[in-house]
């Protein structure tokens, strides 16, 4: 075995699909519970240990990861196996075909904490050496910018391949694409992972089915197939939101994952690095409960009034449908802060290096102009950038300033200020540049 070898690493993944029958999450504008499994959510886990320092990376089949699951989850895990806060990073796949995650789900919540904290004991109990190689590839035309047909895009796919040190085995492969996994549409009422799904089939039936394959999403708040948020909102019928459209996907980026991951490279001796750092978002203003639920009612007459007198497709009634659905996204907002105190909400930034690879997670849907600005950054410094978004706790759409000032779906969806994507990239920098400046001096 090569003595350079410093690294170890293990993995795994399991089924969280919960029963039939629950709310999903994701579409407002879906019409009653799950009817069915499509393929099974998961859970995949990978822990890392390179001398004295350890990491566990956490990426479940769900829409997003809630602060207050998030930190059941870590506790439980530190409990079991004496991991730190920033050791442990949690991450949602961003599936819009799952189940809620609330009261009405809380058993099945727990259940699946325990075996979250479970699997990554059982990980750290089975670690073996690794080697672990990088590779990126271009994929573009499959995440579009949903905003404006000639916005920016983020095409680049990240790999980070672990294979047993002792043969070529692969083990586990961590890969970061930027496109919401919505394919499917509100229509759809059965489980599924949407296309990453099918990366994973498509991975295991070349590399075996031992692989373990982690998706992670981007910074892709303004990022789909090709349909605006709005028209998704109201549910209006939207062609290739189908199962073989995502097949088609999934099957399209395995392919990239194959073809970057036979030309990598080897990370020589990778040590590892991880930090977080606490952030508060100001809230923006909004108008009072009542005098949004006084719009709201009026909306819903008029809504009621077109929809009698008028075709479906009618410009009017479409208007009068994506303005209702502003209002009443403000009114959840004015109604979620009230159950708060202050005018900020705190949230977690987190940092991982492993060799000269960086990982930073977010907490929300950040749009790709600015995970772009900070993966510039990073390529200045010589290094490469994985943004995981949907980690640790969600804090909801967090646009550019200039996106904030052109209005739509993302901009009144973000309850903060035009300033909160300028603070996460900011912010982010400095903790990304106290890992690089902690590794130097290390023993390699």
């Amino acid at each position: 075995m090569n003595s350079s070898i410093r690294i170890r690493a293990s993995a795994l993944e399991f089924p969280i699909t919960p029963p039939i029958g629950f709310a999903m999450e994701g579409y407002a504008s879906r019409e009653g519970p799950s009817i069915g499994i499509h393929d099974d959510l998961y859970a995949r886990v990978l822990a890392i240990e390179a001398g004295d320092r350890r990491q566990v990376i956490v990426v479940c089949d769900v829409l997003w990861i809630t602060r207050e699951f998030a930190t059941r989850v870590r506790e439980m895990i530190k409990g079991l196996t004496g991991l730190m806060d920033e050791e442990i990073l949690l991450a949602a796949t961003h599936t819009h075909s799952g189940p809620v995650l609330n009261e009405s789900t809380q058993c099945w919540l727990d259940t699946v904490t325990r075996a979250i904290a479970g699997g990554v004991q059982s990980a750290f109990n089975s670690l073996e050496p690794v080697r672990v190689k990088f590779a990126a590839i271009d994929m573009p035309g499959i995440g579009k910018n949903r905003r404006k047909p000639t916005g920016s895009t983020d095409p680049g796919l990240s790999i980070l391949a672990f294979g047993r040190a002792d043969s070529d085995d692969p083990l586990a492969m961590l890969y970061n694409f930027t496109c919401h996994p919505v394919v499917l549409g509100p229509r759809n009422r059965l489980y599924t992972g949407d296309y990453p799904a099918y990366i994973s089939q498509t991975l295991k039936k070349v590399y075996g089915s031992q692989l373990v394959t982690i998706f992670t999403s981007g910074a892709q708040g303004d990022i789909n197939i090709g349909h605006t948020a709005e028209a998704s909102a109201i549910g209006e019928f939207i062609p290739g939101r189908t199962f073989e459209n995502a097949a088609r996907i999934g099957r399209r980026i395995a392919g990239g994952v194959i073809q970057a991951i036979e030309d990598a490279q080897e990370l020589p001796a990778p040590s590892i690095r991880s930090a977080t750092r606490e952030i508060s978002f100001r809230y923006r203003d909004l108008p009072p409960l009542d005098v949004i639920k006084k719009e709201i009612d009026e909306l819903k007459r008029r809504i009621e009034d077109l929809t009698k007198s008028s075709r479906e497709d009618d410009p009017a009634l479409r208007e009068a449908k994506i303005e209702l659905l502003y209002k009443e996204i403000e009114a959840s907002q004015v109604e979620e802060r009230s159950l708060v105190d202050g005018h900020e909400r705190r949230s977690l930034l987190q940092g991982l290096r492993i060799g000269d690879i960086y990982i930073a997670a977010w907490p929300g849907e950040f749009f790709v102009e600015l995970g772009l600005e900070l993966k510039s950054y990073m390529a200045h410094m010589g290094s490469r950038l994985f943004i995981v978004g949907y980690a640790n706790d969600y804090v909801g759409y967090v646009p550019t300033r200039e996106a904030w000032g052109e209005g739509g779906y993302e901009a009144v969806a973000c309850p903060f200020t035009e300033d909160a994507g300028d603070l996460v990239v900011r912010e982010t920098k400095d903790l990304l540049d106290e890992l690089r400046e902690g590794s130097r001096g290390e023993a390699p």
